[in-house]
């Protein structure tokens, strides 16, 4: 009789202790739930800014533990609007609140800075509001206060509280670039040149500079003289483009108004010719171009440009009397095209 009776102590001991397992499961899988399955008010962005998911996220992450499940979040109301190429602007507001609050607006470059500085005001206004109930399940006395000028102004969202995350965010870039020139007519030789250069980019308020310093070549170019004999021409040149604006200042792609500078030399030399002698003469032009740019990836664009350039420095050529081999023409047209890689 007493072994019978430890017997059944013993089972309903470990029949509490299953139950009691088995009911904190189910209230940890209810915490789980409420918290994925938890939603806001409202939540209209374009196709290419955060998921609503993404955005909610982003929300838990800045909130402690005890706050990612608010009532309070089921309020607010997000509301995104605008294009790569103008801007975004944001609107965060919470429904339903005992004290409804007023639109914070805010303005940006991209989509990821509205939607991110957006979830920090809203994580900065629960655990305000948190602080100040006296219930976590008593409705907030006035959702305006976290969203008020003593949490944030409206202002643009070059100012937000968190870093860029973009590389294309940074307000300046350098890089190196890839040159392939056409200039037929303009300089004696070839007429293609092959060169590299430096790039800087930058992106500021109401302007978006870029400068380009290079230097290219046409390599070695042999023609046969009429009179008999060849000539034999050299031209390189170190080549500088200057550009303040980009129309849109954001995007895949783009265009920029330029000047262009050219400062270098080219050289002749007869061959088999009577008389024949070096010459070589200073190059100096400068010019307006205009370029067009697509951005392939982050930090790979192309580009093309077409430019009028007008030389400073007028050469001639002569090897033989009477026989013109060059000169260098009043005006002229470049046309060029690049491949750059920005870090």
């Amino acid at each position: 009789m007493l072994g019978s009776g430890v017997s059944s102590s013993t089972g309903a001991r470990q029949g509490g202790l299953s139950g009691c397992a088995a009911l904190l499961t189910a209230l940890l899988a209810r915490a789980a739930l409420a918290e994925t399955s938890a939603s806001i008010a409202s939540y209209d962005a374009p196709p290419e800014c955060p998921t609503q998911a993404a955005w909610l996220d982003a929300l838990r992450e800045r909130l402690p533990p005890l706050l990612r499940t608010h009532a309070l979040i089921e309020t607010l109301a997000v509301h995104i609007s605008g294009s790569s190429g103008k801007g975004y602007s944001g609107e965060l507001s919470s429904r339903g609140a005992a004290t409804p609050s007023s639109p914070r607006l805010f303005q940006g470059s991209s989509c990821a800075e509205v939607s991110d500085a957006l979830s920090f005001v809203a994580a900065l206004g629960l655990e305000r509001v948190a602080a100040e109930q006296t219930s976590a399940d008593a409705a907030p006395p006035g959702w305006a206060s976290p969203l008020s000028a003593s949490a944030t102004e409206d202002t643009a969202i070059d100012a937000a509280p968190t870093a860029p995350t973009d590389d294309a965010e940074r307000p300046w870039r350098i890089g190196v670039t890839g040159l392939l020139l056409l200039q037929p007519g303009l300089t004696p030789g070839h007429a293609l040149g092959l060169g590299g250069a430096v790039r800087v980019d930058g992106s500021l308020a109401g302007w978006q500079p870029m400068l380009l310093l290079g230097v290219y070549s046409t390599g070695t170019a042999e023609s046969q003289l009429a009179a008999g004999g060849r000539v034999r021409f050299e031209h390189w040149s170190t080549h500088a483009v200057a550009c303040a604006w980009r129309f849109p200042s954001t995007g895949l792609l783009g265009v920029r108004p330029c000047l262009e500078f050219d400062a270098g030399r080219s050289r002749g030399d007869g061959v088999d010719v009577s008389d024949a002698a070096r010459h070589s003469a200073p190059w100096l032009s400068a010019g307006a171009q205009l370029r067009a740019e697509a951005v392939l990836w982050r930090q790979f664009q192309v580009g093309a440009s077409l430019a009028a350039v007008v030389p400073f420095w007028h050469a001639h050529f002569f090897f033989l009397p009477d026989l013109m081999s060059f000169e260098t023409p009043s005006v002229g047209f470049r046309a060029g095209s690049e491949a750059s890689v920005l870090f």
